[in-house]
């Protein structure tokens, strides 16, 4: 007896149309797209989309990567909304199941979707992808893209599209401003929210009502600009003071590293109460003794004073070991914020030529609520330099503060 197979189609139907805009994104054919967008303007909303057909069509049996700045933004931002998009194929038997935990659709013909956090680097190596979309680019670091991405999507010469509301002048700008040198493989998109179509005019004119005119131009119109929802506002590229400047005292921060992340080493000029920062060290794959060395090799001598980590007590008395005068930073219930706090009370300048120190601070920004608005912990990403710095000026301020007392949980 002959089995005859039969096949049977399937309608699936889309819980959504795409916008006019997003429809003119997805079809053009550069390699490389770039989009400054507004908030609201259903930037992700696009890029779940454009991650759905990928992974369907093009790159079937590929892994197919969203990648946000942390983790949980991944799952806050574009989880539930992949979900969402894909509830009928689902239901026609193209999702083969989706991970919860891992944060992963998979598909029948053997391609996935997965939602992974910049904050991991080492989870984003060594893959072949078939498609990258990268979502608030502006706060995540250089290296995430350049060393760590950039080679997964080299085997497949997979697209890749940067998405994001501008936060300053930094490495997203440099992205956007790549189709003016490479135009046949580069293509940039400027969306302002009231472009899109997706809120309507009358609650845009209230924002710009609502806000300054700065933080309106960055938010609702992708304006790039010197950043609305920075944490600081420092003086930047200042020459170190010569001709007899003569400072009240020099002392030292720094923030461990790891096999992906930088250690960070500042030194903090202090004349009453105005601080300068001068980048010492900033470099991957330093074991503890390779840091001593740097230090020593930086200048730093065993009577100066440096505030590290103390959630680090092993590493400190490994530096202590080789000869260097390790203090504690100052650990405690909302230290962080209190610190923060301190530091943007202080007349701050970033010495010219610490590079890393300026890109830290252009792309330090607080956390924002899913409504829009700022919330007032500052995102812990690409921030190395700046906890160096507040472990600095905030600890060696508060041990000389009068009748201040270190508590005792907060040294090793």
């Amino acid at each position: 007896m002959q089995t005859q197979t039969v096949e049977r189609e399937e309608i699936v139907v889309l819980p959504y149309e795409l916008l006019p805009w997003q429809n003119k994104v997805k079809n053009d054919i550069h390699r490389f797209k770039t989009i400054a967008a507004g908030r609201r303007s259903g930037k992700t909303w696009l890029l779940c989309d454009m991650l759905i057909e990928a992974a369907l069509t093009f790159a079937a049996g590929l892994p197919c990567w969203y990648v946000a700045p942390t983790y949980g933004m991944a799952k806050d931002i574009a989880w539930s909304k992949l979900k969402d998009f894909t509830r009928d194929m689902n239901r026609a038997g193209l999702v083969v199941r989706y991970f919860e935990t891992e944060l992963k659709v998979e598909f029948i013909n053997g391609s996935a979707i997965h939602l992974k956090g910049a904050d991991n680097q080492d989870s984003l190596r060594g893959r072949g992808l078939g498609f990258l979309g990268i979502d608030e680019i502006a706060l995540m670091k250089k290296d995430t893209w350049q060393q760590v991405l950039r080679p997964a999507i080299s085997d497949h010469e997979a697209p890749v599209i940067f998405i994001g509301t501008p936060k300053g002048y930094n490495y997203f700008f440099d992205l956007c401003e790549m189709e003016k040198k490479q135009p046949n493989l580069w293509k940039h998109y400027h969306i302002k929210t009231s472009e899109a179509g997706t809120i309507p005019l009358a609650e845009i004119e209230q924002a710009r009502l609502d806000s300054d005119e700065q933080s309106f131009r960055q938010e609702w119109e992708a304006s790039f600009e010197t950043f609305a929802g920075q944490v600081y506002r420092w003086e930047i590229d200042v020459p170190l003071p010569t001709n007899g400047f003569n400072p009240d005292e020099i002392f030292y921060g720094g923030d461990f590293g790891y096999s992906v992340d930088p250690a960070a080493v500042v030194r903090v000029y202090r004349k009453a109460d105005e601080y300068w920062l001068q980048e010492l060290i900033y470099k991957t794959g330093l074991t503890n003794p390779a840091l001593a060395r740097e230090m020593k090799t930086s200048g730093i001598i065993g009577k100066d004073v440096c505030y590290f980590d103390s959630a680090e007590p092993k590493s400190i008395r490994e530096l202590r070991n080789d000869g260097l005068n390790i203090v504690p930073s100052l650990k405690g219930p909302d230290s962080r914020r209190a610190g923060v706090d301190f530091l943007k009370s202080k007349k701050i300048n970033i010495v010219k030529g610490s590079e890393n120190i300026l890109n830290e601070y252009r792309s330090y920004c607080y956390q924002e609520h899913k409504d829009g608005y700022d919330l007032p912990e500052p995102i812990k990403v690409n921030d190395h330099m700046m906890d160096a710095v507040r472990y600095a000026i905030f600890t060696h301020a508060k041990r000389a503060a009068p009748k201040f007392r270190m508590p005792k949980e907060s040294w090793v």
